[in-house]
């Protein structure tokens, strides 16, 4: 099997917390920062947006209005990292024509850009992957690395992805350093750095970055081996250029990508629509239905079910996407609230899915 192959209420403005997220060429288009209040329309047409269109979605996005101010619209949505993303659901919607020429050219070289550098990412990758598993070493590719090589989104310009994560076992790490340092085009970026707990991180010469990890965090008392295992244990096998490697499962990435933001990103608004479209996109597979009952028992298993419910692990009865949106858009608004400002982009999930 070859490679997947790309298919041809009113907030005000608040920026995200956190750093600002790296992406290829073309973001200096969209100097300055969004300045005006994103209407509730503008909101819903961006949660529209974030997951697969279908022809219901399309519909919906082609009764739109257009934004008053497509730059600032454009520089909302960038900051959030997800204007590749909404691009490229205009367009398949048949609503790239609403786009001012000249914006239109900028958010596809941008959308371009993002697909040819993760093409290039999955692509400088492949002579690692052989080594590895010459070597007969364990590997995972995980996060936005293994959504893009499992096919989640339609295209690789959809998904900003800054790096490829790559999971080893604590006891290839080293073996796994070793080995990259064999291949001339890698080096390492942070030589000093020896704790187990932290990625060590390799650049070659085409800006591509590795990041190689080999523990999980220890969330709600239960130790990383346990999420590890679950990984590991339910790993399926992709084919990139020829070379083999393992990616999670489709319910373990839903998972990941959840746990991703709320526990390593802490909620931070920067990434919240990404995380949203990577939810959306796992679930929205067509054809494919996710085996929620499997994902309750993993959850159930790590504690993770206590955070949703009353303690008691069971399944909260009658929750629908619009409920949990607004469960979520409270959590969120109160948080924000709490560092001095109110997430205009939370507002999203108020509406997403209705």
């Amino acid at each position: 099997m070859s490679m997947v192959q790309p298919k041809s209420a009113s907030q005000p403005y608040e920026k995200p917390r956190g750093g600002r997220l790296k992406s290829p060429a073309g973001k200096r288009d969209f100097k300055g920062q969004a300045s005006t209040a994103m209407s509730p329309e503008l909101l819903k047409m961006v949660a529209y947006c974030l997951a697969p269109i279908d022809e219901a979605r399309a519909r919906v996005l082609r009764e739109f209005d257009p934004p008053a101010d497509w730059e600032d619209f454009c520089r909302f949505c960038l900051e959030r990292g997800v204007l590749n993303l909404v691009y490229a659901k205009l367009k398949r919607a048949g609503r790239e024509e609403i786009i001012p020429p000249p914006l239109r050219e900028k958010m596809s070289r941008f959308y371009m850009n993002i697909a040819i550098h993760n093409e290039l990412k999955l692509k400088s990758v492949v002579p690692v992957s052989a080594l590895f598993n010459k070597k007969g070493m364990d590997f995972l590719f995980i996060k936005g690395a293994g959504m893009l090589l499992a096919g989640d989104y339609c295209d690789f310009g959809e998904r900003i992805a800054s790096d490829v994560d790559v999971l080893v076992p604590e006891s290839h790490r080293a073996e796994a350093d070793r080995t990259l340092a064999e291949l001339e085009e890698w080096t390492r970026s942070n030589p000093n750095e020896t704790r187990p707990t932290v990625e060590s991180k390799w650049l070659n010469k085409w800006g591509v970055l590795i990041e190689l990890h080999s523990r999980l965090l220890d969330l709600n008392g239960i130790p990383a081996e346990t999420p590890m295992n679950r990984l590991w244990n339910n790993a399926q096998e992709v084919h990139s250029n020829g070379a083999a490697a393992l990616i999670p499962a489709r319910e373990d990435r839903f998972i990941q990508s959840a746990i991703h933001f709320a526990a390593h990103h802490s909620f931070d608004l920067a990434f919240m629509l990404i995380c949203i479209a990577d939810l959306a996109h796992i679930a929205g597979k067509p054809g494919k239905t996710l085996d929620w009952e499997a994902i309750h028992r993993r959850l159930q298993q790590e504690r993770m079910l206590e955070h949703g419910g009353d303690g008691s692990g069971e399944r909260p009865a009658g929750i629908r996407t619009d409920q949990a949106g607004d469960g979520i858009y409270e959590l969120t608004r109160a948080r924000a609230l709490k560092m001095g400002g109110v997430p205009d982009s939370a507002a999203v999930l108020a509406t997403f899915g209705k």
